[in-house]
């Protein structure tokens, strides 16, 4: 399978050499000739070794628009696959009725389906593909990016855990870069409508920074595609999750109360909450809380391969 893998690679760069060497040749390299380039994303094979899925990005320049910082060609992104069981199988998009838009985001346990985003006309939504006819399901959900944690996570094959945005919100991190000028804009058009307050309070009373409005809550949902059904396992300011092992149990961490500035000391890179953890059983749905003194650090969230131990 080595030899495939790099047979595919070799073919990708002989469409992009010819092309920038007739270029270097023929003037002095320019901006236009910069964001006018396409580009490869990511790429991943299935689990079971049958098939090759990668990212294939149009030019910069075309995006529809340019506040998404690095994520600003997501709309020009397609997806691409390769039957590896094939000796003679050539490069095809895996979705063609699909616009571009397209994200690969991560395989299931044994390859039999792949979870893919659609970012088209600044809506992303989280989708299922099944393999090998390729039917794609669209969930009709908004999968969140957590800065501190995972966002999504396979229990088996037939099953899997997402965490999404209930109001259909973009992500903090397609928002990141563009939001301070959109709000500005909108605070200035209520301030000049006259019939609304305009402003943003921000409090630092005892310590603890608020600001009015808040971010809204997350929702962890549970999805079985064999049985077509979605439940909705927890809501709340999400964090992290981790399933364990044997698909029993899974751990999520949120955010509780926010946390005092010190007036001694600033600890550099602190969370603005505390975290708490909980452990949710994926039979009944049963949540059990950790006690609530302990706080949690990010990050670690690792279960044991026997699923009996959580490090936290």
């Amino acid at each position: 399978m080595s030899i495939r893998l790099l047979t595919v690679a070799l073919a990708a760069l002989a469409l992009v050499w010819p092309a920038s060497t007739a270029l270097g040749q023929a003037r002095p390299l320019r901006v236009e000739d910069v964001v006018g380039l396409g580009m490869f994303g990511r790429a991943a094979v299935s689990p079971d070794g049958g098939w090759i899925v990668y990212e294939k990005r149009g030019a910069y320049d075309d995006a529809p628009r340019f506040d998404r910082g690095p994520r600003s060609g997501w709309p020009l992104t397609d997806l691409w696959v390769v039957d590896l069981r094939l000796e003679d199988s050539r490069p095809v998009r895996l979705l063609p009725e699909e616009p571009p838009g397209l994200l690969r985001v991560s395989w299931s346990p044994q390859g039999g389906r792949l979870l893919v985003y659609r970012y088209v006309d600044d809506h992303l939504e989280a989708g299922v593909v099944a393999f090998p006819d390729r039917k794609v399901t669209w969930l009709r959900l908004t999968p969140d990016m957590p800065l501190m944690g995972s966002a999504f996570q396979w229990v088996s094959e037939d099953k899997l855990v997402l965490m999404t945005r209930p109001d259909g919100s973009l992500p903090w991190l397609l928002r990141y870069y563009g939001q301070g000028q959109a709000r500005m804009i909108e605070q200035w058009r209520r301030a000049s409508a006259g019939r609304e307050p305009s402003r943003t309070v921000i409090d630092a009373a005892d310590g603890v920074v608020s600001a009015d409005g808040g971010a809204p809550d997350q929702a962890l949902v549970l999805l079985d595609f064999d049985a077509g059904t979605a439940r909705t396992l927890k809501k709340g300011r999400l964090v992290d999750l981790s399933v364990s092992p044997n698909g029993d149990n899974l751990a999520v961490t949120e955010e509780a109360e926010p946390i005092a500035v010190s007036p001694e000391s600033i600890d550099q890179a602190e969370p603005p909450s505390r975290l708490r953890l909980s452990l949710i059983d994926l039979h009944s749905g049963s949540i059990a809380s950790a006690d609530e003194t302990i706080d949690v650090a990010p990050h670690l969230l690792r279960w044991s391969a026997d699923s009996q131990g959580l490090l936290i």
